[in-house]
């Protein structure tokens, strides 16, 4: 299973630049910029959208063609090897557009696609501009779930083809019922269980029933289908950073339970740890297992347990990198936590509570929820939390602030008073030229006497 990451890193001002050692021992982040920079070329351009192959991913593949072709030197292998490849090409652009598609739906770019060992990157850009917290979440929590969103279609698409093509060739099997070692829909049901036996034709006298080709695209379409619900299961049910299931547990918090988004950040550190950890470990264990793959041991499977191992690593990276901006209170620099610094900041003095920009670069003291609706808990529906903060998030975000700053209240003193005074009457300022601006006609006219109206 490889990891399919939507990711923003060629547009935030964290990241910065790359070099060789991030390429090979960095976090996601680094080596995936690093490589679609440095060691990556442009292949096509798709949709207005350049998609990028990294050289490592070639080698990788032409290192599992090797290894199968020593282990079986069958033409049909070599096939198989090829068609397994190219589908998992397809799927991840697939889902890579799905993610690139919402985030142009929302006003957002494309830069490029970027194919590597570990799946695929969406570099894309979000819309410019002052935008609510509760906008920035709601659409980032879209444009990740666009993505497993794809595989609803790709998969019902290889299903479709499995069972036209078992029952295109089921006659030439008679008098068995079915090709293979499975019927209609059950063939369906037994390549959704992605751990579970594969069904295969049935061979009579070294001959397969179905012919050869049939056989093959037999595979194939299991392999397909297989393929899109593991990287579903993969993507959206373990949270480890950055994979969709971490973003989708992160974003859905601060969206649509109203958890700080220092909060979110410690639940997505411990789980995607944990998850990364847990991965290492199985990676280390199948490798102590199968053997070497260069000494002649596991061949092809080895390398992607190997890949898999180092992805864990790189999370644990990413991780810690997580750990250290939220620990120096610069979430807001993480693409995933951009709502931790508001733009306007609340103050209270004696005199009450006013606002003002914020021109700090810390996040914010009470990052603060988002929105947190009366009543609400983490399974009430996003619809709810939008229309909840829609309504009365200022109200909310006040009364947070508020609480908080009771206990810092200062006394008013000469500097609080002049401030106070100041922004009064600048407020009446602006209050007088609104309701100029807004006066009827005829008293302009009526001001203005007969010689405007002669005039006109």
């Amino acid at each position: 299973v490889l990891l399919v990451w939507h990711g923003r890193a060629a547009h935030h001002p964290v990241l910065g630049g790359s070099n060789d050692a991030q390429v090979m021992f960095g976090g996601f982040v680094q080596s995936g910029q690093g490589q679609s920079q440095n060691y990556a070329w442009q292949a096509c351009t798709i949709c207005r959208a350049p998609i990028r192959v990294s050289a490592f991913l070639v080698l990788t593949f032409l290192f599992q063609v090797v290894t199968s072709l020593q282990a079986d030197g069958r033409w049909q292998v070599f096939v198989v090897v090829c068609g397994q490849q190219l589908i998992l090409v397809l799927t991840v652009l697939c889902h890579e557009f799905g993610h690139g598609g919402m985030a142009r739906a929302f006003g957002g770019e494309i830069d490029h696609i970027l194919l590597w060992p570990f799946g695929g990157i969406c570099f894309s850009t979000r819309p410019q501009g002052s935008r609510s917290p509760v906008a920035i979440l709601r659409n980032e929590l879209w444009v990740v779930l666009a993505g497993p969103a794809t595989h609803f279609l790709m998969g019902p698409f290889w299903a479709l083809l499995l069972y036209a093509l078992g029952q295109s060739v089921a006659e030439r099997c008679s008098p068995n019922p079915s090709c293979t070692s499975c019927r209609g829909l059950e063939c369906i049901w037994a390549f959704l269980d992605p751990v579970g036996p594969v069904p295969g034709p049935y061979v009579k006298d070294g001959m397969v029933l179905m012919g050869q080709a049939a056989s093959l695209a037999w595979e194939l379409f299991g392999i397909g289908l297989r393929l899109n619900v593991a990287l579903f299961l993969f993507n959206v049910f373990f949270p480890m950073y950055p994979a969709d299931g971490s973003k989708i547990l992160a974003v859905g918090l601060m969206h649509c339970c109203g958890v700080s988004p220092h909060r979110a950040a410690l639940v997505l550190i411990v789980a995607s740890s944990l998850c990364a950890t847990l991965l290492v470990c199985y990676a280390m264990y199948s490798l102590r297992t199968a053997g070497n793959p260069l000494q002649g041991g596991g061949g092809g499977g080895s390398l992607m347990i190997g890949l898999m191992g180092w992805m864990g690593a790189m999370s644990l990276v990413e991780a810690y990198r997580l750990w250290e901006l939220r620990s120096q209170h610069q979430l807001q620099l993480h693409p995933l936590f951009e709502t931790a610094r508001s733009v306007v900041a609340a103050r209270r003095d004696a005199q009450g509570t006013f606002h003002q920009v914020n021109d700090t670069d810390l996040d914010d003291e009470d990052a603060g929820c988002i929105c947190r609706p009366a009543g609400a808990c983490c399974f009430v529906g996003c619809w709810r939390a939008t229309a909840c903060c829609g309504e009365g998030q200022a109200s909310s975000s006040s009364d947070g602030e508020g609480s908080e700053s009771d206990s810092t209240e200062v006394q008013a003193g000469p500097e609080q008073e002049a401030r106070r005074a100041q922004r009064e009457n600048f407020l009446h300022g602006v209050e007088e030229r609104t309701a100029q601006r807004n006066r009827p006609l005829r008293d302009v006219d009526r001001e203005g006497g007969g010689a405007g109206r002669g005039s006109r």
